[in-house]
């Protein structure tokens, strides 16, 4: 039997399974809101492969597989297939293939583009709790997941520009992350687990205010 973890019952979830071994992951999705002013830039973002948008305008991306822990919440998700690419006067920076590592909270990722290419650590993921995010309007997201970047990313990023426009540590969006997992049971658990919120929607670039 197969059911959906959304966000209401996070602690049912972990009742049901305590302290069990990997659960593979067969399915659902990863939202991402970008919290970047992407159209100030001049930069044009992308869908690639199976990344569709959602009636928000968040970029939704299809998990595909993995294995996770939720008692502590540990192992990982892949979401082959479905990427995003940002374009800037025909000098592009791409990321496909997406792992979320949820012990390290390191999303790693296929590149290509103009600048280095090849598998690569592109953001860090942290809770939004203690007040490090921003909803890209002014405010402060607390329930959802920061999406941070990493010196790869950073650099792919800035490879589109003559002079540096990020910084490693910068937020580039909120993440979203519901899984569909395999094992007993017959009642839907809802319980949202975190990643990579989607598509334009705060238009400014952010800073954190703690560097990695």
């Amino acid at each position: 039997m197969k059911y959906l973890l959304t966000a209401a019952s996070l602690v049912l979830a972990l009742a049901w399974y305590g302290s069990a071994g990997a659960t593979p992951v067969i399915g659902d999705q990863s939202s991402v809101t970008l919290v970047v002013d992407t159209s100030s830039l001049g930069i044009t973002v992308t869908p690639l492969g199976t990344t569709t948008t959602d009636a928000l305008g968040r970029f939704v991306l299809p998990i595909t597989g993995g294995d996770v822990t939720l008692h502590p919440l540990s192992g990982t998700i892949n979401h082959n297939g479905s990427g995003l690419e940002f374009d800037r006067s025909g000098s592009v920076f791409s990321f496909s293939n997406l792992t979320v590592d949820f012990g390290t909270g390191i999303v790693t990722g296929d590149v290509g583009g103009t600048g280095a290419t090849g598998n690569m650590d592109l953001f860090t993921l942290e809770p939004c709790a203690t007040g490090d995010c921003t909803d890209g309007h002014g405010g402060i997201p607390v329930t959802e997941t920061g999406l941070f970047l990493r010196d790869n990313a950073t650099n792919g990023i800035n490879a589109l520009f003559s002079s540096p426009v990020v910084s490693t540590g910068d937020q580039i969006g909120l993440a979203d992350i519901h899984l569909r997992l395999e094992g007993g049971g017959t009642v839907p658990e809802p319980a949202t687990l975190l990643l990579l919120g989607g598509g334009l929607a705060g238009l400014a670039l952010v800073r954190r205010r703690t560097a990695f």
